[in-house]
């Protein structure tokens, strides 16, 4: 396998067309996931991003990946590199979250809490989506 010759936006890409097209491919997946993990601290946030919402489109819950992508965009979040996020990557990450049932509150409170203070400047289908989301899993975790 070349997956470890791979850097971050050909796994984040390669994942990305797999759900796109909805082809299920579990071992590529999970092998994706170990390749990835040692080296999140090097991913950006479109990467990351990118990444959660194919891993949730076919419903591969990888629970370690999670938490690793989840870990990593809250070291992001909490440097200059803030505004480096796209509403998009916000919402979508929001979205795979509750998709997958994974709730990392941390992160979905900095998003929820970015969400509030830029409202006005959101589009009123991601304001949507991130509301959808917050409440699915609000609603099972309670």
């Amino acid at each position: 396998s070349r997956l470890p010759q791979f850097g971050a936006q050909e796994m984040s890409n390669t994942v990305w067309a797999f759900a796109t097209l909805l082809l299920s491919a579990d071992p590529l997946l999970a092998s994706v996931a170990e390749a990835a993990l040692p080296r999140l601290r090097t991913w950006r946030p479109q990467e990351l991003a990118n990444t959660v919402w194919a891993y949730a489109r076919l419903c591969f819950l990888h629970e370690d990946l999670m938490v690793g992508i989840a870990d990593r965009l809250m070291v992001l979040r909490s440097t200059s590199e803030v505004g480096t996020f796209t509403v998009q990557e916000m919402v979508n990450t929001v979205w795979a979250c509750a998709q997958v049932m994974f709730c990392h509150e941390k992160l979905l409170e900095s998003i929820g809490q970015t969400a509030i203070e830029q409202a006005s400047e959101w589009h009123p289908r991601d304001l949507a989506n991130t509301i959808w989301a917050w409440a699915r899993l609000v609603l099972t975790n309670e």
